[in-house]
């Protein structure tokens, strides 16, 4: 989010300036969990009870259901304005202090006499590894129907008109590896093609005796609040289900388990009025836990877990003192004097 520097007017609209001075806010750290996972549907094929008679194959599917499976677990840092962390610039003395505020639009502080740059800051997360498995590409189910099949007038009828075009197939494709064929391909790219057309066209006619397995990807993105716990559960995942809500039961839980978690330190000073309020910089490491087996492990910087740091406002009424934040944070990046 692009920083703005506050000046008398822009404040009006964006932030709240008063008798009482400006106002700004302390940063607060949510979680983002990506969730990728693959929906598995396995469909009988009409003529399973057949496919030994006419396939010489009893490895088939033999029931409709779908399963899910959990692909890979993803996480990044969103920063926000806390509104129940507000804080104002009350002495009339700073008065001239204001017009050399930077802001966030959502009114974090950023930077005191010092223009911050334009770069976006990235959230304070490093991701160490994450568990990620390939998907399966799903199987065509477009089940063409010959006139012969049509026209039956039984299932056991159609399931023999359906065998008989795949020994068509198979008898087509050894005329053309034995070069047999009256129309044999002209080159070995041709050939190549043929091959191939064939084979697809043999699979979706196997499909209607073996079964069919369709497989299709989910993406979905959740946004967590941070409880101040060494023990989270943030998602849930059920392998009937896919993802679910964090109250439903059926769901194996997806933890946020932080290293070491601590109290956060707030030594206020007497006259806190006279202090901004910053906080100190912590990084906890964490990884996510499903089913005994860590998916991400990583460190992050989850500002409202942070000590607070305090410094006094009168020591950049001068001008002369430069403070510049990191607004994910509010922790000190640089701090010194012109």
């Amino acid at each position: 989010m692009k920083n703005c520097i506050v000046s008398l007017i822009c404040l009006l609209s964006t932030l709240t300036l008063n008798a009482e001075g400006l106002k700004y806010f302390l940063p607060k750290t949510n979680l983002v969990l990506k969730v990728e996972y693959e929906q598995v549907e396995t469909r009988r094929g009409q003529y399973s009870q057949y496919a030994e008679k006419y396939l010489g194959t009893k490895d088939i599917l033999t029931r409709d259901e779908t399963n899910y499976r959990l692909l890979s677990l993803s996480v990044s840092a969103q920063t926000v304005a806390d509104t129940s962390k507000a804080y104002s610039l009350t002495d009339k003395n700073l008065q001239p202090l204001f017009k050399n505020i930077a802001l966030t639009a959502d009114g974090r502080l950023t930077g005191i006499n010092t223009t911050p740059s334009n770069e976006t800051q990235t959230d304070n997360l490093q991701i160490i590894f994450s568990n990620l498995q390939p998907a399966t590409k799903p199987d065509i189910l477009f089940e063409p129907q010959l006139e012969s099949q049509m026209l039956a007038t039984s299932v056991a009828r159609m399931a023999e008109q359906t065998a008989k075009q795949i020994y068509h197939l198979r008898e087509a494709r050894q005329a053309l590896l034995t070069g047999e064929s009256e129309h044999q391909p002209q080159d070995g790219q041709a050939m190549q093609l043929t091959l191939k057309q064939l084979d697809e066209q043999e699979a979706i006619l196997t499909q209607m005796f073996i079964g069919t397995t369709i497989v299709k990807k989910h993406t979905k993105t959740i946004l967590c609040e941070l409880q101040h716990t060494e023990k989270q559960v943030i998602a849930r995942f059920s392998q009937f289900q896919g993802l679910v809500p964090n109250d439903d039961l059926s769901g194996e839980p997806i933890y946020l388990i932080i290293d070491n978690l601590q109290l956060a330190n707030d030594n206020q000073p007497k006259k806190a009025e006279k202090y901004l309020k910053l906080y100190e910089p912590k990084t906890q490491h964490f990884y996510l836990l499903h089913k005994q087996q860590r998916w991400v492990e990583g460190n992050i910087s989850v500002a409202q877990w942070q000590n607070a740091l305090y410094l006094p406002k009168k020591m950049f009424v001068n001008g002369k003192t430069e403070l510049l934040l990191n607004d994910k944070t509010a922790t000190v990046k640089e701090l010194k004097n012109k």
